[in-house]
C-alpha cells in the first residue's frame, strides 16, 4: 500500500496551481514525486485547516498532506507558503509565517559561517535590492524620500483578524508619531490590503495634526533612505534587512530573533533606541533564516531535501511508492542525452528540456520547448519502441483530420523518429481531466462528465462496426485472474459474489448487439486534460478496436474508485449523477446502457479491485462500488 501526497489548495487554484508562480513549490513537489512513480492529488482546502482547534477528521491518517497557508499539527501533515521572499518556502509541521517552527528556534550568530553568509547576502541584494524587485509589484519610477525616516508599513486589518497584533493600526501610528523625535514618519499601505481604509485612517490622523507622510513609492526607495522599519510582522521588515535597516514589530512573528518586538505601547521608545543602535549582523541572520530554516525551490538539491523532510515524518520513498535509485537513471543525464539526440535532427532547430514528467524502465517523458513550441517528448526504450512510435503517429495523424479543433481534441504528433523510439507531441493545456472533475462543484462536474462522453463519441464516430456480444469470454478472463493479492477472506467472498452476478448477466446479454469502434484504448481521467472548455486526449498509443461500452465503463469506474465517499444514489456502483451526465452525451445507445455497459462495469470493478488491492484508498472505494453494483435492480428484459 503506497501513500499519496495530497495538496490542499484554495479552490480557485486547484486546477492550475502548476501555472501559478506563488504556488511553484507544489509544481516542484509534483515533479519530484511523479517522476519517481508516486501519486499526487490536489483537493480544495477546507478553511478549518487554518484553525488548529477545529481539524479533527479533515485529513486522513494514511497519506501525506501539504496544506497551503495552513496551521495543521498532526504527524502526517506539512504546512506551506512562501517564506516572505521567493524562492524560499516554509514546509513546516507546525505552521507558516508567524506560526512557523522557526519562531521557536534559537538563533546564534556565532554559529553561522560568516563567509557563506556574506556570499548569500550579496546574492540576495543583487537579486532584490539592486534590481528593486519585491514579491509584490512595485512602481518603477524612482523617488527620493526624507533621509533617516521611520518607515511604517501597514498590513490592513489582517494582523488583527489573525490575532497576532499587539495593538490596533491606529494605536501603532499614534505611538510612532508621538515618539519620532524629529524624524519623518513615512507610511505605505500594503498593495493587497484595503488601501482605502488605510488611506482614510492616515488622512484622519494627519487632520488631527500627526506628522505622517503617506507614499506609494517602491519599497526599495523607502528602505534605501529610512533609518528603521515599523510593522506588525511585514515581509518588508525582512527586505529591510537586505538594506541593513533594523525592524520594530508590533505583532507576533517568526523572525523576532533579529527585531525589536513591542508588546506594550509604553515600551516603544526604548525599542526604537535599541533598533537604531543595531550595528551589523544582517548577513548572518538572513543566511540563518532562509538557508537553514526554509526550502528553496531553486536549490540544486531540492529533491533530496524534500524527500528528507518527508522521510522525517515517516513517509519514506518506500512508503510513498517511489522507485529506488537502482530503478531509475538520473533525470538530468537522461534529459541531456535526449536533447543532444534531437538537436542532431534537421527538423529540430532548437530544443530545451524544461521538466521531467516521468522516467520508468520502458519510457521517458519530458516537457520541452522544441522550435519555440511547448511540447511533450516521449522516448520508449523497450524492444517494440519503433513500432509503438509508428502506430502512435498513424493514429494521431488520422485523428488530426477530425479532432484538431473545437471542444474535443487530441494532442498532435509533431515529429516522429521511430528508429530512436522518440516522438514529439503538442502539449495539452490545463490540468488533468480527473483533477478538474474531482475539484468541480456538482453542476460543473456534470458538465465535465457530459463533455467526457461527448469526447469519446467524437473519437469513435467515424470508425464503428456492429456485432453480437460474447459475454462468456470476459467471464472466463476474470476467472483466470490470480486472487493472491486479496488477503481478506471477506473480500475474496465479495469477488465470488460479483463473479456469480456477472455469470448471470452474461447469460442475459449473450448475443445482444454491441458496437465496437476504433477508440482511445485507455480513456480515463488521467489520460486527458481540460482547459477553457476543451478536452484534449493524450497517451494515445495507436488504433485500438474495443466495445464502446467497455471504454465507457473503464472511464466511469476509474473516476468512482479514485474518489472517496459513497454516492447517495448509485447505478451499478457508479454515482447516479455521473452515470446520467456521461450517458446524456449520446455516446452509447439506450439498449447498451442496459446490457453491455453494466456488464463491463462489473468486469472492470473485479479486475481493478485485485490490481489495486494494495492501495487502501482504492481498495475501500472499489469495495463500496462493488457492493453498490450488486444491489443494482435486475436488468429490464431486452426489447
Amino acid at each position: 500500500m503506497s501513500a499519496r501526497v495530497i495538496f490542499h489548495l484554495p479552490e480557485r487554484f486547484v486546477h492550475d496551481y502548476h501555472k501559478r508562480g506563488h504556488l511553484e513549490l507544489y509544481a516542484k513537489i509534483k515533479q519530484v514525486i511523479e517522476t519517481r512513480g508516486g501519486t499526487v492529488q490536489a483537493v480544495v482546502r477546507n478553511q478549518r485547516l487554518r484553525n488548529p482547534g477545529a481539524q479533527d477528521g479533515l485529513v486522513n491518517k494514511t497519506d501525506l498532506h501539504i496544506i497551503e497557508n495552513g496551521w495543521v499539527q498532526q504527524p502526517n501533515a506539512l504546512n506551506a507558503t512562501i517564506a516572505y521572499i521567493p524562492p524560499f518556502w516554509h514546509l513546516d509541521p507546525q505552521g507558516v509565517l508567524y506560526n512557523s517552527g522557526v519562531s521557536a528556534e534559537t538563533y546564534d550568530p556565532k554559529a553561522v559561517n560568516f563567509r557563506d553568509a556574506m556570499a548569500f547576502f550579496k546574492s540576495m541584494r543583487q537579486k532584490y535590492v539592486n534590481k528593486r524587485q519585491s514579491r509584490y509589484n512595485q512602481k518603477t519610477d524612482r523617488e527620493t524620500l526624507p533621509a533617516g525616516a521611520i518607515a511604517v508599513f501597514l498590513q490592513g486589518g489582517l494582523p488583527q483578524e489573525q490575532g497576532v497584533a499587539h495593538c490596533s493600526t491606529e494605536e501603532m501610528l499614534r505611538v510612532v508619531a508621538a515618539n519620532a523625535a524629529g524624524r519623518p514618519v513615512i507610511v505605505k499601505a500594503h498593495p493587497n490590503s484595503n488601501q482605502i481604509a488605510d488611506a482614510n485612517l492616515v488622512r484622519r490622523l494627519m487632520a488631527e495634526g500627526l506628522e505622517l507622510i503617506p507614499t506609494d513609492a517602491n519599497i526599495h526607495d523607502i528602505l534605501k533612505d529610512c533609518a528603521v522599519t515599523v510593522s506588525f510582522n511585514s515581509a518588508v521588515s525582512i527586505e529591510g534587512f537586505l538594506h541593513r535597516k533594523p525592524a520594530i514589530l508590533f505583532g507576533k512573528s517568526d523572525f523576532h530573533h533579529f527585531a525589536e518586538t513591542v508588546t506594550n505601547l509604553g515600551d516603544y521608545s526604548a525599542s526604537l533606541a535599541r533598533a537604531l543602535a543595531r550595528d551589523g549582523g544582517y548577513a548572518q541572520f538572513i543566511y540563518w533564516y532562509f538557508q537553514e530554516n526554509c526550502l528553496s525551490v531553486d536549490d540544486p538539491d531540492f529533491a533530496q531535501k524534500l524527500l528528507d523532510k518527508f522521510a522525517a515524518l515517516g513517509f519514506t520513498a518506500q512508503k510513498l511508492g517511489l522507485n529506488s535509485p537502482a530503478n531509475w537513471r538520473d533525470a538530468a543525464a537522461v534529459a541531456l542525452e535526449l536533447a543532444v539526440l534531437l538537436q542532431q535532427k534537421p527538423e529540430i532547430r532548437s530544443c530545451k528540456i524544461v521538466e521531467t514528467l516521468k522516467i520508468s524502465d520502458t519510457s521517458q517523458v519530458f516537457a520541452a520547448k522544441v522550435n519555440g513550441e511547448k511540447v511533450v517528448v516521449k522516448r520508449f526504450v523497450h524492444p517494440d519502441a519503433a513500432q509503438t512510435i509508428l502506430n502512435m503517429q498513424k493514429e494521431l495523424d488520422h485523428l488530426s483530420q477530425t479532432m484538431n479543433q473545437g471542444a474535443n481534441q487530441v494532442n498532435r504528433c509533431l515529429y516522429a523518429f521511430p528508429q530512436e523510439g522518440v516522438v514529439v507531441l503538442s502539449m495539452a493545456q490545463g490540468p488533468r481531466l480527473s483533477d478538474a472533475i474531482s475539484a468541480a462543484n456538482p453542476a460543473k462536474r456534470s458538465t465535465l462528465l457530459h463533455h467526457s462522453g461527448a469526447w469519446l463519441a467524437a473519437y469513435t464516430q467515424s470508425r464503428r462496426r456492429q456485432t453480437t456480444f460474447g459475454a462468456g469470454y470476459w467471464v472466463n478472463t476474470l476467472r483466470k485472474i490470480n486472487l493472491a493479492p486479496v488477503t481478506d477472506p471477506q473480500d475474496t467472498a465479495l469477488l465470488q459474489k460479483l463473479l456469480t452476478d456477472l455469470r448471470r448477466r452474461a447469460s442475459e446479454t449473450r448475443g445482444c448487439t454491441v458496437i465496437q469502434a476504433a477508440t482511445h484504448g485507455d480513456f480515463v481521467g488521467i489520460n486527458a486534460h481540460y482547459a477553457d472548455g476543451v478536452i484534449c486526449g493524450v497517451d494515445i498509443q495507436g488504433e485500438c478496436w474495443l466495445s464502446i461500452a467497455k471504454e465507457a465503463a473503464r472511464f466511469l469506474v476509474w473516476i468512482r474508485i479514485h474518489e472517496a465517499g459513497k454516492p447517495r444514489e448509485q447505478i451499478c456502483g457508479i454515482a447516479h449523477t455521473d452515470w446520467q451526465a456521461f450517458l446524456a452525451s449520446g455516446v452509447l445507445d439506450a439498449q447498451e446502457q442496459k446490457t453491455t455497459l453494466p456488464f463491463f462495469i462489473g468486469t472492470n470493478l473485479y479486475s481493478r479491485f485485485v490490481a489495486e488491492y494494495r492501495r487502501a484508498d482504492i481498495r475501500t472505494n472499489t469495495r463500496q462500488a462493488i457492493q453498490g453494483f450488486l444491489t443494482t435492480p435486475e436488468l429490464p428484459p431486452r426489447g
